[in-house]
C-alpha cells in the first residue's frame, strides 16, 4: 500500500469517527431534551392535580401558560405569563413564576418545591377564593389517607411573592394592595410561617 492509499484510509477512519461521534452527540441531546420536557410537562401536572383538589369541580379551575423551561442541571423551572383561571375568569395572573424542586425524596414519592412568584395579580384574596384555597392546598399538611396515595406530591417549602397586586371586594366597593411582597416559610412544626409587605 502507497503512503497516499494509507493517508486517505486515515482520512475516511477520521471522518466516520467524526460521524459517530456527532451522531451520538445527537441522540444524547435528543434524549436530554425529550427528558426536559417529560419532566416538565410533570411538575405542571402536578401543579394542575393540587389545583384540582383545591377547586371545586363545577368549578372547572385550570392552568394556562405562554411558555416554560428547565434546567436539569440547577432543578429549576422557569413560566412566564401564567395565568389560573376558573369559571369567574382569571383568578391570579403571574408575569414569572420561578420553582425549584429537589429529587432529595423521590423514592418516597415525593417532590420539595418552593414557588417564587414575580408581578402577580389576584382577583380576589378572601377565604373562598380560588387564589386562597389553592395556595393553602399546597401549603396544608397532607392528611394520613394521603399519604398512603400510590402517587407523587408536591411537598411545598417555600413560597416568596414580589411585586405583585390583589383586589377583594369589600361591601360595596373593592379594597386594593399594590405593592405586595410576602415570604412563606415552612418551619419544623410543618407549619407556615408569613412575612408579608404591603406598601
Amino acid at each position: 500500500m502507497s503512503r497516499s492509499d494509507a493517508d486517505n484510509k486515515k482520512k475516511k477512519k477520521g471522518l466516520q469517527r467524526l460521524i459517530l461521534g456527532l451522531l451520538i452527540g445527537a441522540i444524547i441531546s435528543i434524549g436530554y431534551i425529550k427528558a426536559k420536557s417529560l419532566i416538565l410537562e410533570s411538575l405542571i401536572a402536578l401543579l394542575q392535580e393540587e389545583l384540582d383538589g383545591a377547586c371545586h369541580v363545577q368549578e372547572q379551575c385550570i392552568i394556562e401558560y405562554e411558555s416554560a423551561s428547565l434546567s436539569l442541571i440547577t432543578l429549576k423551572a422557569t413560566a412566564h405569563n401564567i395565568a389560573v383561571k376558573s369559571i369567574y375568569g382569571t383568578d391570579l395572573k403571574v408575569q414569572k413564576i420561578v420553582a425549584k424542586f429537589s429529587l432529595a425524596r423521590a423514592f418516597d414519592k415525593v417532590i420539595p418545591l418552593t414557588l417564587d412568584f414575580y408581578g402577580a395579580h389576584a382577583a380576589s384574596v378572601g377565604e373562598e377564593s380560588v387564589t386562597f384555597r389553592y395556595i393553602d392546598y399546597l401549603a396544608r399538611p397532607l392528611p394520613p389517607e394521603k399519604e398512603k396515595e400510590d402517587r407523587i406530591r408536591i411537598y411545598l417549602t417555600n413560597l416568596t411573592v414580589a411585586d405583585s397586586s390583589f383586589d377583594e371586594p369589600f361591601g360595596e366597593t373593592t379594597l386594593k394592595g399594590l405593592g405586595v411582597s410576602m415570604n412563606m416559610e415552612r418551619n419544623h412544626d410543618d407549619n407556615f410561617v408569613l412575612y408579608p409587605i404591603i406598601q
